[in-house]
């Protein structure tokens, strides 16, 4: 008590809220006179708003904490990040576009995206970024029935607009995943196994850390969260172009129209809901969660319904 109320002394006094003089009272005695000074009035309002808000959240109020070698720079962290971004991007598409000898590097770099915060933020960094619990548990049964009801309405959607034709999203997904594996008389369980146990591990935990966690903290030290948000899904939803959207040919490289425009909005969508539960729990992981059954029911979507109707390439 004795020490807040010490801080909250210093606030006022270095706010300059009050200018003391003396006046006389009626007996002659000198007595301390405020006079109050609207504009520090308000000034010291909103140091003692940051001052409250900074006791529930310390974190608030700290800049993302690099590694020394990162943090000797001002904007360092973020050209690190976005160096990155460009690497696993590259990554990806040589992994989807090239031949199969690239085609670990997409889990490949799903891990690194994993790691990377260990590699180049402090323990505090690591904290500031959401790696830390969730402020409610209630938050993840929430993300599971989000997600999956999420990835049912992108199916949905794609299947009104585009039936298993190549235009569909999905079915994209579902080519792609025939081009790394040899599906051949496999069972339909065994080969939604083998698609969805990865995908609901690599991908959620990559993409989350770096994506909702890393690239948009790293952004919200030179921005408001709400732009930085947009900038970070913006970027998901480019890169996921690689599964849709953009696709190769013998002449070079092409895009799906209309349906690579929709398929990017609808992931700018789904990373702004993932966004949405880091900062709601004030921890990445239910996000992380969320985007685990977003990749399980689109599984389930991918098996049940299109994987035995599509055109096989």
């Amino acid at each position: 008590m004795h020490g807040n109320a010490a801080k909250f002394s210093g606030l006022s006094a270095s706010a300059g809220l009050c200018q003391s003089r003396d006046s006389q009272d009626r007996k002659g005695q000198k007595l301390p006179f405020v006079e109050a000074d609207p504009w520090a009035i308000v000034c010291c309002a909103l140091r003692i708003q940051i001052f409250v808000i900074s006791q529930k959240n310390p974190m608030l109020s700290r800049s993302l904490q690099w590694r020394n070698g990162i943090a000797r720079f001002p904007t360092g962290g973020l050209y690190v990040v976005a160096l990155l971004a460009m690497c696993f991007s590259l990554m990806r598409a040589l992994a989807l576009f090239g031949s199969a000898q690239y085609q670990a590097l997409l889990p490949l770099s799903f891990t690194l995206m994993a790691i990377t915060p260990w590699i180049v933020l402090t323990r505090l960094g690591r904290d500031q970024i959401g790696l830390r619990r969730a402020n409610s548990v209630g938050a993840y049964a929430t993300a599971v029935l989000v997600g999956a009801l999420l990835a049912l309405v992108c199916g949905v959607i794609g299947s009104l607009l585009f039936e298993v034709g190549p235009q569909n999203w999905y079915v994209s997904i579902a080519r792609n995943f025939e081009r790394s594996f040899d599906t051949a008389g496999k069972s339909t369980l065994i080969l939604f196994a083998v698609f969805t146990v990865p995908s609901m591990i690599f991908s959620p935990i990559g993409e989350e850390f770096f994506f909702r966690a890393l690239l948009q903290r790293s952004l919200e030290d030179f921005t408001s969260r709400s732009l930085a948000t947009v900038c970070e899904c913006s970027v998901f939803a480019l890169v996921h172009l690689c599964h849709h959207g953009l696709y190769r040919t013998s002449l070079g490289f092409s895009f799906w129209l209309p349906s690579g425009i929709v398929w990017a909005v609808l992931m700018f969508l789904t990373g702004y809901l993932f966004a949405y539960f880091r900062s709601k729990s004030d921890s990445i992981f239910p996000a992380v969660v969320c985007h685990m059954a977003f990749n399980f029911a689109m599984g389930v979507y991918i098996f049940s319904i299109l994987w035995d109707a599509h055109p096989v390439p």
